[in-house]
Parts: C-alpha cells; sequence; structure tokens
C-alpha cells in the first residue's frame, strides 16, 4: 500500500520548525516553498471555493508551515505513482543530480517525484513533491532523472499557510502551537474538512481558509479564541490563478497572437486575510511496495506540552474538532 506522507529517518540540520523572522517593520515573514521548476505551475481551485481535503493532516509545524492535498487529486496521485513503480525510471551513465533539479527518488521502497534541496556528507536531502513533510535523505544510487512523462503533472502536495493568524508573542511560532493544531484538525478522520485557496504569498506558499464543509466552523478562528494565535493581516503577491470564465479580461489587454500562450484566462487575486490548509481524506493503495511507511514527524518536533490541560474547553459544536486552552484574553 502507497504511504499518503512519508517518514523522514533524520531531519536535516538546516531545516527548522519555526518560521524565519521577518524584516522589522515588515508583515512577518513566510517559509518558502519547496517549488520544482520542471513541473507544471499548480492550479488550485478558485477563490470563493471550498474543496474538501485529506485527512489526517500530517507533519503540520504551525499555521504558517505545513502541507494538504485535495481529495480530488487521489486519482491524480495513483497514476503517477502506478507509473513510476510499475516502470521504474531507468538510471542512465554519467548522470548526476543538478542544482535543484526535479528527480526520481527511491525511498522506503517505492519511487516518488522529488525535489533535490541540498547535498550533505554524500548524501541528497529531498523533498517530496507529492507527500511533503521533512525533507529525507536518499542516496545518489537511489536517484534517477525524471522521465518528462511524468514531468506533465503538477505536484499534487500543497505548501500552505493559515491565513489571518500571527504568533499571539513575538513574530516566531511556538512548536507547540503546530502539534495542537494537528490535533484539532484531526480530531475527527471522518469530518469533512475543506480549503480555500485564497492565493500565495512571499515564498510560493498557499494562503488558504480551512472549514468545515457542513458546519462551516473555522479552523482560525478556533485557534484564535482558545488562545493559541491571534488576528493578523496577510499580504499575498499577485497570484493568478487560472479559470475559464476570466478569459474575456485577458482579451482586453492582451493580443490574440499572446492569447495562443494561455490555454486558459487569469484571475489577478488581490491581498486579503484569510487561511489555508488542506490535507488527505483516503490513503491511496498500491500493490507493488511490500511495506508502507508510516509518515512521522520531523525529529525535531516536541511531545506536546500540557500544561493548561485541566483547564480545556470543547471547540465545535456538532463535531468535536479537539480542545484548545482557555484564553480570556480579548483579540
Amino acid at each position: 500500500q502507497i504511504p499518503a506522507a512519508k517518514k523522514a529517518e533524520q531531519l536535516p540540520a538546516a531545516v527548522s520548525n519555526s518560521t524565519p523572522l521577518p524584516t522589522p517593520g515588515s508583515i512577518p515573514g513566510y517559509l518558502p516553498a519547496y517549488q520544482s521548476s520542471t513541473l507544471p505551475t499548480q492550479m488550485p481551485p478558485p477563490p470563493g471555493k471550498l474543496s474538501q481535503i485529506v485527512l489526517p493532516v500530517e507533519d503540520v509545524v504551525s499555521p504558517a508551515n505545513f502541507s494538504v492535498r485535495l481529495a480530488s487529486d487521489d486519482a491524480q496521485l495513483m497514476k503517477v505513482l502506478e507509473e513510476m513503480n510499475e516502470s521504474p525510471p531507468p538510471a542512465v551513465q554519467g548522470w548526476t543530480v543538478g542544482r535543484r533539479e526535479t528527480v526520481a527518488a527511491y525511498y522506503e521502497d517505492i519511487w516518488y517525484r522529488g525535489l533535490a534541496v541540498k547535498k550533505t556528507e554524500g548524501m541528497f536531502s529531498i523533498y517530496l513533491l507529492d507527500l511533503g513533510g521533512a525533507l529525507v535523505n536518499v542516496a545518489p544510487d537511489q536517484l534517477r532523472p525524471l522521465p518528462v512523462s511524468l514531468s506533465k503533472t503538477p505536484a499534487v502536495m500543497y505548501q500552505v499557510c493559515l491565513a489571518g493568524l500571527g504568533p499571539t508573542e513575538g513574530e516566531v511560532w511556538g512548536e507547540e502551537v503546530g502539534q495542537l493544531m494537528g490535533e484539532i484538525v484531526n480530531s475527527d478522520l471522518q469530518y469533512k474538512l475543506g480549503s480555500e485557496f485564497l492565493g500565495q504569498v512571499d515564498g510560493g506558499r498557499w494562503l488558504v481558509k480551512l472549514k468545515g464543509e457542513d458546519d462551516g466552523e473555522d479552523i482560525a478562528h478556533m485557534m484564535i479564541e482558545g488562545g493559541l494565535a491571534k488576528a493578523r493581516a496577510d499580504r499575498m503577491i499577485e497570484n493568478k490563478i487560472a479559470t475559464i470564465q476570466d478569459e474575456k479580461k485577458v482579451a482586453k489587454s492582451v493580443s490574440s497572437s499572446s492569447n495562443n500562450e494561455v490555454s486558459t484566462a487569469t484571475n489577478v487575486v488581490p491581498v486579503a486575510r484569510t487561511e489555508f490548509k488542506i490535507d488527505l481524506v483516503s490513503k491511496p493503495s498500491k500493490a507493488k511496495p511490500v511495506t508502507a511507511p508510516t509518515k512521522a514527524k520531523t525529529a525535531s518536533e516536541p511531545t506536546m506540552a500540557k500544561p493548561a490541560a485541566e483547564q480545556t474547553v470543547s471547540a465545535g459544536p456538532k463535531i468535536s474538532r479537539g480542545v484548545l486552552p482557555v484564553n480570556d484574553t480579548t483579540v
């Protein structure tokens, strides 16, 4: 069975569990996403559309650093993994891994699409583009050039940040916040949690909102009410989300010859302050691998501290979304 996420044996020292410090006087910085220059650009659903994500959402480092996958992309993921593992990429004599090259990586008995981030002591740190999570260490002889046929599908996993939230103190998220957020999001794996993509922020992450599809419960609001975060405005870059409906807008300012380069029209997403998240509803299966490794949190991720465990309040009238520490402070 093919796992929905991978387990890293050891997190490279350069990888941190907290978001970087922002430039003084600016909106807090966003942790850059690992982006492939080979695969097509991701095209999430347009703003205003709530799409179900796969649960559990794993490796929630902080509200500003986690990854999600749309339930509607399961078939696409299965197709990529089946092609890679039924006909593994061949070794190419004389080939060496290029800087930030998108490669085929053999990790825990399964071939994946990955991004070579760096090389340390003879091992490559690889980001698994369709599974997310921490960087994994892969030996050079377990890497292959990515076949052209596997380069035509965008990465399935979206690297995201939850919109409208900031740390309660300072500009760096505490490590316990990510674990508490993970418990809230994953408290009921049958719950239909949806995400709304708002656009992209500096560094390439997607800004999203996370809400219950049936009851409208907002994860960001729950975290603010529970004292885990405070409200904060986000600034998005001018991100273009292609939609067929916006084709006429392109036609007004672009010549017909230029329009031929765009298969779908674009819509510029304005600056907003919202949240985003996505995850997996079901794990794809596959007969080829003998073992199906499960995903674990990064090695430096701490165990959850519960100093306020005696004072908790249930969040969510219809479906329990976990418990949050009580905070009487008005935001």
